[in-house]
């Protein structure tokens, strides 16, 4: 629990608490040096940017889905061009 504390920042404070989930619930947790801008600040500047972020993460949920066999059922994704 103190790694999702101390990795989570203060603006992504409406995700679930792992503590909220049952004690067999499993996580995956990504820890990189540099991931790139949070989608949340970028900026996309056309419609193609937009439409190639959309076809990128549910082509990228699908893979994910079929391979683990799960379901990803927070689908909000929110555009602001």
């Amino acid at each position: 629990m103190s790694s999702f504390c101390d990795l989570i920042p203060l603006q992504f404070e409406e995700n679930d608490h792992p503590e909220a989930f049952s004690a067999n619930q499993l996580y995956v947790l990504f820890i990189l040096e540099h991931g790139g801008e949070d989608l949340e600040s970028f900026v996309l500047l056309n419609f193609d940017e937009a439409r190639s972020l959309v076809v990128q993460v549910t082509a990228a949920l699908a893979v994910i889905e079929a391979a683990y066999e799960f379901e990803h059922l927070d689908g909000m994704v929110i555009l602001c061009l």
